[in-house]
């Protein structure tokens, strides 16, 4: 029975993953339109800013509000995620690439969900950085062969570092682990 209830768990998450990455490569073409229309009509860059505020201050309730047992560690790892994310608001400019920490940050979740569910805590970490990563260079590979986009090094490494901070976040929200990855048990 536990074999077929993982076996279940597996086919969703993977499918999650899958589905979240397959999003993110078909709305590819359409992203550059949206953008300028959105930048021409809306205050585009002041709302995608708030989308990461409440985004954040979001899992920072979720934070508090899951882990039961608190300690400095933890909290020292998530003031550093949140840190980061703050530092890479900062160093990104441009709005539809702060996206990117949005899309790569999920895209971990799913897939280290995913993958722990065959692989031991560090390497299901060491296979999520790897798989994320390369999802993002096919993004960039993918945009290079669009007529409205193009590939970007600093893109790649966005996404894997997009990614990196998603895991670290996740990691934060897990129930039943320190944000170091020990257990708690």
């Amino acid at each position: 029975m536990h074999e077929q209830k993982t076996s279940t768990l597996r086919f969703h998450y993977w499918s999650q993953a899958a589905l979240w990455t397959g999003f993110i490569y078909i709305t590819l073409y359409l992203v550059r339109p949206i953008c300028r229309f959105l930048q021409a009509h809306t205050p585009f860059q002041t709302l995608i800013f708030i989308l990461m505020l409440v985004i954040l201050g979001s899992l920072t309730c979720v934070f508090f509000r899951k882990n039961h047992v608190i300690t400095l560690n933890r909290v020292i790892f998530f003031g550093a995620v949140l840190l980061c994310y703050a530092f890479g608001m900062f160093l990104v400019t441009i709005p539809e690439e702060r996206v990117h920490f949005l899309q790569y940050g999920l895209m971990a979740f799913f897939i280290y969900r995913a993958s722990i569910l065959d692989l031991k805590h560090w390497q299901g970490i060491v296979f999520t950085l790897i798989l994320t990563a390369l999802a993002g260079l096919g993004d960039e590979c993918i945009q290079h062969i669009l007529p409205n986009r193009y590939f970007q090094w600093k893109d790649v490494l966005l996404n894997a570092v997009s990614g990196a901070l998603g895991l670290g976040m996740t990691l934060c929200l897990r129930v039943g682990q320190t944000c170091d990855g020990d257990s708690v048990n």
